[in-house]
């Protein structure tokens, strides 16, 4: 009987252990064997499921004698199955003295509940001298400590285990990496060669994933190096980890290269090349290679419908998004998908513009969650419905959702789209109430909300107040929001103050503040400003002009009666000048009555948006004034 257990175990043949079971209980050797039923115990482990797992628990609580293997058996065997607490509770009911392997299985069932104080409680437990010394006990509390948090105490475990073995030293590495503590993570890599242990392909995984940033992609080209050396290139776990590698370090290129030269492809490699296509904005590229897997062959999971959903976001094509839509309904036949596919699924149709279809996505979601929220009120401010937006939230709020800072910052948001400062004080009035005024996120939105309801006075004094109340340091954005305020409603002389006030606090103003400063020089005629602070952007401050700070030196020429000179500019542009360049200078004609320029402008804007009538109103109104109707 225990040969043919062993076998169906390792098969995983539950119907022919089934079998055997039987026949184990019509010759009544059950009630007299406790090995037996251990092994009938383990062979249903092995095989797997939640049927299996119900067998294993039938056959021990059916054992008159259990000793210490039937325990670490069963608290194994429900372990294994991800029921970790029943696990906890298992070994809380024992009554013999636990070994080595119960206590490495009940310290997994810790770190999968996240069970910090029961993990060291056990810990306390352990005081024989050999399991102290044990580097499968040491590990499984390294394990524990790591995946409850605790990585101190980890690495003190860590520390004091007398022979660390490859195992122990990749999940200390893991470890690490797995807090986001990638030097730590390399540096032990290094003491682990040096302390002449091999790691093996588990512990180049860890590795590499420790080096998935822009600031560690360098080590992470050195560890593939040594992989190709050592000849573990081939090696499908450690491909897919170098393909993730490159892509989170936005190197897409080298993701590819290392895709390309795969022998064999699983879905975690399609999935990790369709996230970097994605992320590094190719996401053409991505929905090609969504296309691909699915003539390999190759199922997509709910990873895949994330990775081609966010592409789909990106392109804004609603072709696409429906086509993707419809593969996912065949795909829910057999199994429902994932909350997080569906929340993915309400966000593409609201930016491919079918903000209806994103609406019913998201009410047939039973079970909403606050990404769910988060996805709908995006939906609804990304299309300027600000009002349809408050609606939604008062709903969340109503039922009892607990609003994060990024529903929060929605909801300023929204305000601002209604631009009722009424409405924006009880927003504020909300909003203030929640430990969420802590980020200066929140405290720029508000200002940027007060700002855009025309209420400049308040918007200053949440500015202020950000300073006075010491809540959090004032930010590029936080001066930014309110200099753009004050040239947007035309106080160009205090967004020129505010702007030498941000100098002086030793904030650096980004893109964004010049696009303000030059637009508030430009209405405010201010051409010697204008050039001033152009040029101490490009030259003081490395910035690349973009094509918003051109038009605003051309708006600025141009309304100071240069208009020759604004056309130099439109057509010295160091990239293609758009239809709103030629409508600007277009408008300074007209200002101007320069017909001849004008001409030239209007012809150059329909040129490019022949579409668009404002180009001809704009020059037939030029004709009409200076005389020369056309």
């Amino acid at each position: 009987y225990a040969s043919l257990l062993r076998r169906c175990g390792i098969s995983r043949s539950l119907a022919d252990g089934r079998r055997v079971h039987d026949h184990i209980l019509a010759t009544g050797h059950f009630l007299r064997s406790v090995h037996l039923g251990n092994l009938l115990i383990q062979m249903y482990r092995k095989c797997g499921g939640t049927s299996s797992l119900a067998d294993a628990r039938a056959v021990f609580d059916q054992m008159p004698k259990k000793d210490v293997v039937s325990w670490s058996c069963i608290i194994a065997a429900y372990g294994q199955a991800g029921h970790c607490r029943e696990a906890i509770n298992l070994f809380q009911r024992m009554d013999v003295e636990p070994n080595e392997m119960v206590i490495v299985s009940t310290l997994a069932a810790c770190s999968g509940a996240k069970d910090l104080a029961l993990g060291m409680a056990i810990h306390a437990r352990i005081l024989s001298p050999d399991l102290r010394k044990s580097v499968f006990v040491g590990t499984a509390l390294l394990n524990m400590y790591a995946k409850c948090g605790a990585i101190e105490q980890a690495r003190a475990v860590f520390d004091q285990i007398p022979h660390k073995d490859v195992v122990s030293w990749t999940a200390m590495i893991t470890a690490f990496a797995q807090m986001g503590d990638c030097r730590q993570a390399l540096e032990t890599l290094e003491g682990m060669i040096q302390a002449r242990v091999q790691p093996n392909p588990v512990t180049f995984v860890a590795a590499i994933t420790a080096c998935s940033s822009r600031e560690f992609l360098d080590r992470g080209r050195k560890i593939h190096a040594a992989v190709i050396d050592l000849g573990l290139h081939g090696d499908i776990t450690i491909q897919n980890a170098l393909v993730s590698m490159y892509a989170k370090g936005s190197s897409a290129e080298e993701a590819l290269s290392v895709f390309q030269r795969m022998e064999d492809r699983n879905r975690v490699s399609w999935n990790s090349m369709i996230a970097a296509f994605a992320a590094s904005a190719q996401s053409c590229a991505a929905m090609g290679l969504f296309h691909g897997m699915n003539l390999e062959g190759i199922k997509p999971d709910d990873v895949s419908f994330l990775g081609v959903l966010s592409a789909c976001s990106s392109t804004r094509c609603l072709r696409s998004c429906k086509r993707i839509h419809s593969q996912l309904e065949l795909a829910a036949v057999h199994s429902p998908p994932d909350l997080s596919v569906e929340n993915s699924l309400v966000t593409a149709y609201a930016k491919c513009g079918d903000l209806e279809a994103a609406e019913r996505i998201f009410q047939r979601i039973p079970g909403k969650n606050v990404v769910s929220w988060t996805a709908m009120l995006t939906a609804y401010t990304f299309h300027g419905n600000g009002s349809k937006a408050l609606e939604l939230y008062d709903k969340m709020v109503g039922q009892s959702i607990q609003p994060d800072s990024v529903v929060l910052l929605n909801v300023i948001y929204a305000g601002s789209l209604v631009g009722d400062v009424g409405l924006a004080r009880k927003l504020h009035a909300r909003v203030a109430s929640s430990s969420f005024m802590l980020k200066i996120q929140i405290q720029n939105a508000l200002i940027n909300m007060y700002t855009r309801c025309g209420s400049l006075e308040e918007a200053r004094r949440v500015f202020d107040g950000i300073e006075r109340k010491n809540l959090v340091a004032r930010d590029t954005v936080t001066w930014s929001s309110l200099v753009a305020g004050y040239a947007h409603h035309g106080h160009a002389e205090y967004a020129i103050l505010l702007y030498r006030d941000m100098h002086l606090e030793g904030v650096q103003p980004d893109s964004v503040t010049y696009v303000s400063i030059l637009n508030s020089c430009s209405h405010a005629g201010l051409l010697a400003q204008a050039r001033h602070f152009f040029v101490s952007m490009v030259e003081d401050h490395c910035l690349a002009a973009w094509p918003d700070h051109w038009k605003c030196m051309v708006d600025v020429l141009g309304r100071a009666g240069f208009v020759g000179r604004a056309e130099d500019v439109v057509r010295n542009m160091p990239f293609q000048p758009d239809v709103v360049a030629w409508n600007t200078l277009l408008g300074c004609c007209k200002v101007h009555g320069d017909a001849r320029r004008g001409a030239v402008a209007a012809r150059n804007a329909v040129g490019i948006s022949p579409g668009f009538a404002g180009s001809t109103v704009l020059l037939s109104n030029m004709y009409a004034e200076i005389g020369r109707h056309e």
